[in-house]
């Protein structure tokens, strides 16, 4: 049967065909919040990583330039 082919249905069929769409849909559905939700999750890592990460940097920075307010009043 083609795309274009019409077909002719009852109403049992119909109704079978619709709760067969349904079902289709609401696996898509729940398929679309589990990616969202593995999204979100990965998206919380990275942040954290980086949050993390800028931290570690800041830390190692400190230790190779030691920063003392009083050496920015004047020479």
């Amino acid at each position: 049967m083609k795309k274009d082919d019409i077909m002719v249905l009852n109403g049992d069929q119909l109704r079978e065909l619709a709760l067969e769409q349904q079902r289709k849909i609401e696996r898509l559905y729940k398929a679309q919040v589990k990616l969202k939700r593995q999204v979100e999750a990965k998206e919380a890592v990275i942040s954290h990583l980086q949050r993390n990460n800028t931290r570690q940097i800041v830390d190692a920075v400190r230790q190779l330039v030691p920063f003392n307010p009083g050496e920015l009043r004047g020479s």
